[in-house]
């Protein structure tokens, strides 16, 4: 299509690329969200202060991202404020709601910086 000074309209993007660009975004803004929250933990687990390793197979001492507020929220889901790394162990164990997250006494436990123990009763007692 022509408009009146001879130039064409660009074609708009199609679903499929809308969707694809959408995905590649979110890609980028997890990787960075998830460095950010090793760099800030130092590759420890903030529950029980052990070592964690970057991998794919299932470990107990591997180490993932865990969400304090819940993902769906758009507006916590990729800020490092609201994200701790744990340990798979601990990570199981609070996503089956075997333990909690705790925060310092009076402080409500929302806030990465806030988080300071599990309250747990088998954490390192799972068999992966």
């Amino acid at each position: 299509m022509m408009d009146t000074s001879g130039f064409a309209f660009p074609k708009p993007l199609t679903r499929a690329e809308l969707k694809a660009t959408a995905t590649r975004h979110a890609h980028r803004l997890e990787r960075a969200w998830k460095h950010a929250i090793w760099s800030r933990d130092n590759g420890h687990c903030r529950a029980c202060g052990r070592r964690v390793v970057k991998s794919f197979a299932y470990a107990p001492h591997r180490g993932e991202c865990h969400h304090l507020v819940q993902r769906a929220i758009q507006a916590t889901r990729w800020d490092p404020d609201y994200a701790v790394l744990l340990c798979a162990a601990c990570h199981q164990a609070v996503t089956e709601h075997r333990s909690r997250l705790v925060s310092r006494p009076g402080v409500p436990a929302l806030r990465a910086a806030d988080v300071c123990l599990v309250e747990q009763t088998t954490c390192h007692t799972l068999v992966g």
